[in-house]
């Protein structure tokens, strides 16, 4: 009997409320956040592969888009790869 009198008593004070009210700006925030953490991302990337490039012997893009070289496409697929999840880790924090 005290078991149903306890349960009656906690269904009585037991307050359901709504979900809280849809905010855009919260939104808003988070789409400008995720827009500015991919630029400066990018532009990181672009930053390492120019300076990757002015340490290497020739230049990487002549060797890759004119002369067709695909091992330098691949060192430098894989640098701009390991780049990425240096910058990544660094956001994640």
């Amino acid at each position: 009997m005290e078991y149903l009198t306890a349960l009656l008593t906690l269904a009585q004070t037991t307050v359901v409320t709504a979900p809280p009210p849809f905010e855009i700006g919260r939104e808003v925030r988070i789409l400008l956040a995720a827009i500015t953490y991919a630029v400066v991302g990018i532009l990181l990337l672009y930053l390492g592969f120019w300076i990757f490039d002015m340490f290497t012997p020739g230049h990487a893009r002549n060797k890759i888009f004119h002369e067709g070289n695909i091992a330098v496409a691949i060192v430098m697929g894989f640098f701009i790869l390991g780049l990425a999840v240096v910058i990544h880790g660094a956001f994640s924090i």
